[in-house]
């Protein structure tokens, strides 16, 4: 939650809408994992979804019906996404 933790904050909701199932180009270029880092993605207040990071690259808009802050983390890595129901994602690095 501490604000110096988040670099950046983007739109989602452009690339969430088009005909294209890629991550938005910012996105895309900041988490630069491997396809089988596990990750977390993180919504309402008890629930945890865990699967491989190519899979939430493919599947991300699906993920994104749950847009009510939903937090999507790396396995040992520090990157973090933050989602929000304002069609903006924050980039961060855990500390």
């Amino acid at each position: 939650m501490k604000d110096n933790n988040w670099w950046d904050e983007v739109d989602w909701m452009q690339a969430w809408e088009a005909d294209e199932n890629d991550l938005p180009e910012a996105v895309a270029q900041f988490i630069d994992w491997q396809d089988d880092v596990t990750v977390y993605f993180c919504y309402e207040k008890y629930n945890v979804i865990e699967t491989k990071w190519s899979t939430f690259k493919r599947y991300w808009k699906n993920f994104l019906f749950y847009d009510d802050g939903p937090i999507l983390l790396g396995r040992r890595r520090s990157e973090a996404l933050w989602f929000s129901t304002n069609g903006t994602v924050k980039l961060g690095k855990r500390k």
